[in-house]
């Protein structure tokens, strides 16, 4: 029921808010290569949460259980109050309500190695980009070659930090608090 039609009259719908793959955005009849041509964005952001998949091991046989524990972790930039992240963006409207709504995305690449310890399940992270990566895929002549490039850039792990924080983040004061998980230790 919602989406909104190209200049030539097909049917495009909605970019829902969640990431793009940056090695697949400019695939042809990717929903989100039009946007990566034409709809570049930036997502500032001071620190981005994440999941860490640790499997307990069963008492009985020393085996690893088949359901991990999902541990969160808040991820940053040292010393950096915010920093960019690469976007796109689409316009829709909402068919039934008329509502014009302008949706993005948050372009995502391999994980480096933090990440990879983190994001232990999917190995993917959001591309972080230095000052000057995200003023050229904002204002830059990009080509495809450059758009993939950059979309797929990845921050060097030591400009990052991370830490362990509540289960329950979503519903507290200080979501960013550190917080210690003991099936962590020794990891």
């Amino acid at each position: 029921s919602m989406g909104y039609k190209d200049d030539k009259g097909q049917f495009r719908p909605p970019m829902i808010t969640l990431n793009s793959i940056s090695e697949e955005m400019l695939a042809p009849n990717k929903i989100y290569c039009d946007a990566a041509l034409h709809r570049r964005c930036l997502v500032i952001s001071s620190g981005f949460f994440e999941w860490q998949h640790v499997y307990p091991l069963n008492k009985r046989t020393g085996q690893p259980l088949k359901t991990p524990n999902k541990i969160p972790h808040h991820i940053r930039l040292k010393d950096r109050e915010y920093f960019f992240m690469a976007g796109i963006w689409q316009p829709w409207t909402d068919k039934e309500t008329g509502e014009y709504v302008e949706s993005y995305s948050i372009i995502t690449t391999k994980a480096n190695a933090l990440m990879e310890q983190i994001h232990n399940s999917k190995k993917r992270m959001p591309t972080i980009l230095t000052d000057e990566l995200a003023y050229e895929w904002i204002f830059g002549n990009l080509d495809e070659k450059r758009i993939s490039a950059i979309g797929q850039y990845q921050v060097e792990p030591s400009l990052m930090e991370s830490w362990t924080i509540a289960k329950d983040f979503r519903e507290t004061l200080n979501p960013c608090d550190a917080f210690a998980y003991e099936e962590l230790e020794g990891i």
